[in-house]
């Protein structure tokens, strides 16, 4: 299902499960989704799932509904897309993608060594490995390395800075787990703190190493 994580000056505060054909969002205490801001409209946005997906509706608000900073009056939205609503955003977690990829950061990827492609069901796939080991991607959402994709076939896959932030991301037959291996700057995960023995990722996760957004996403 769709989730909408709603942040304030990076700070989470509330998340929303989309599950309606049609959902509001505004100041008026009659919405769905209500932002009391006076940057908000009293019925300022609308989300309508669509036979292709997602859309996201601006309902002639006096600010504007921008979505990735760009303003809009009606967009397909794919997981990782950013609503700004006032000085609020609502970032899609979840669901399927639905276009191209949209927007993500200055992250160096270890890559090194060949890049294996997932094999095929019934090919040579490790014994007690499920479908989400082998067809699991991280997204990019935002700065120089924005949109790129890297699919996670290595048993470990590194993001970050070398010498300030490095995470790693370990392939195992039950999934995968996320792991702070440099620097100490704080990692979060939906919002929440990295704990120190490391998390299994799970399909829509968001990953913020100070600034720089990762999504998870697995088959």
């Amino acid at each position: 299902m769709i989730r909408l994580v709603m942040t304030l000056n990076g700070e989470v505060l509330d998340e929303f499960r989309i599950a309606k054909p049609r959902t509001t969002v505004g100041r008026r205490a009659s919405n769905d989704i209500v932002i009391d801001h006076r940057g908000v409209s009293g019925e300022h946005a609308a989300l309508v799932q669509s036979p292709q997906g997602l859309l996201v509706q601006d309902l002639q608000s006096t600010n504007g509904t921008y979505v990735n900073e760009q303003a809009i009056e009606q967009q397909l939205l794919r997981p990782g897309d950013v609503i700004g609503i006032g000085r609020y955003q609502l970032q899609v977690v979840g669901g399927s993608p639905t276009e191209a990829p949209a927007r993500a950061t200055d992250v160096r990827v270890d890559r090194s060594g060949p890049a294996a492609s997932p094999p095929a069901a019934g090919a040579g796939a490790p014994a007690g490995a499920g479908s989400a080991v082998q067809h699991a991607v991280v997204r990019v959402l935002d700065g120089a390395a924005c949109g790129r994709e890297v699919l996670l076939t290595k048993d470990r896959t590194t993001f970050g800075k070398p010498g300030l932030l490095v995470v790693a991301i370990d392939r195992q037959d039950e999934g995968h787990v996320l792991n702070q291996i440099e620097g100490k700057a704080l990692v979060r995960v939906n919002g929440v703190p990295l704990p120190p023995t490391g998390v299994r990722l799970h399909d829509g996760d968001l990953i913020d190493l100070t600034g720089t957004r990762l999504q998870f996403s697995c088959a």
